[in-house]
């Protein structure tokens, strides 16, 4: 699982929409120990996620329900990263204490 997202900070610019959703699906995971596709993990991330990161969020799921190319923010992407790589090495740092 952490394989799959180990290069999100640096994918995100590249893979928009697909590192966005598996990010989201990866910390819907750790947190809530369910397992789902990026669909349902965008979906999750939408109700769950501070309000900064919602908008981008709501694009990658546009792009992939609807296969519509979407305008982001590359700075907001690689925001949007690191707040979620570092929830995530948080999880996994107080899981080895």
């Amino acid at each position: 699982m952490y394989f799959d997202i180990s290069n999100a900070r640096e994918e995100i610019i590249e893979l928009r929409m697909y590192t966005i959703l598996n990010l989201c699906r990866v910390l819907y995971y750790l947190k809530e120990n369910v397992i789902c596709s990026k669909k349902e993990g965008g979906q999750w991330a939408c109700s769950n996620l501070p309000k900064e990161y919602i908008k981008t969020v709501e694009k990658a799921l546009n792009c992939y329900e609807k296969g519509e190319e979407a305008n982001f923010n590359e700075k907001g992407l690689v925001n949007f990263a690191d707040f979620i790589m570092n929830n995530i090495d948080n999880y996994f740092n107080s899981e080895v204490k």
